[in-house]
C-alpha cells in the first residue's frame, strides 16, 4: 500500500532534511485521492515538516496534467527556486542560474546521479566517522512517512520523539 507519499515522497523527505540539516520534530498531513479512484492508496499528499525552528511544505500529486518538478527554500540571506531544469540562487548580491544536464521530470530514473550516490556511500563505509549518515537518513525518511500516513487518518498533527 504504497502511495505517491511513498513513492515520490522519499525522495523528497531526505532532500528537505538535508537542506534544513535538522531531524523532524513534527508533521501534519493530507493524503486524498484526487483523480485514481481506482487506486487504494492515495495520489496527492500535502506534508509538512518541522524540524525544529524550521519548517517545510512538501505537495506532491499524480492527479496533475503535467509532470514537472519544482521547490523554493526562504531563508533570512535568500531564495533558492529549483524549476525542474534549473535552480536559481537569489541573494542581495543577484541572481544566478544553474541548468541541470537533463529536467527532474524527465523520467523517473536519473543515472546521472548514480555516481554521486555511489560516491557517498562508498564514503560512507570507508570512513568510520560518517558511519550511519545514509541509515539515519532512511531512519528519518520512514518516520515522516509514518506520522504524515498517522497525522491524515487522525486528522492532527503527530509529534516525532527524539
Amino acid at each position: 500500500g504504497g502511495g505517491i507519499v511513498v513513492d515520490h515522497g522519499w525522495h523528497g523527505i531526505y532532500v528537505i532534511l538535508e537542506w534544513l540539516m535538522r531531524r523532524p520534530t513534527a508533521v501534519e498531513a493530507v493524503l486524498e485521492t484526487r483523480r485514481f479512484h481506482e487506486l487504494c492508496v492515495e495520489d496527492t499528499a500535502d506534508v509538512h515538516i518541522e524540524a525544529g525552528e524550521a519548517r517545510a511544505r512538501m505537495f506532491l500529486t499524480w492527479a496533475g496534467d503535467e509532470r514537472k518538478n519544482a521547490a523554493r527554500i526562504e531563508g533570512t540571506d535568500g531564495v533558492i527556486e529549483m524549476l525542474d531544469d534549473h535552480v536559481l540562487i537569489s541573494t542581495s548580491a543577484g541572481t544566478e542560474r544553474v541548468d541541470f544536464e537533463s529536467a527532474l521530470s524527465g523520467g523517473s530514473s536519473h543515472p546521472d546521479w548514480f555516481d554521486a550516490t555511489a560516491d557517498d556511500f562508498f564514503a560512507e563505509v570507508e570512513d568510520p566517522t560518517r558511519r550511519g549518515r545514509n541509515l539515519q537518513a532512511a531512519e528519518d525518511c520512514f518516520r515522516v512517512i509514518a506520522a504524515a500516513q498517522a497525522s491524515a487518518a487522525a486528522g492532527a498533527v503527530e509529534r516525532l520523539g527524539g
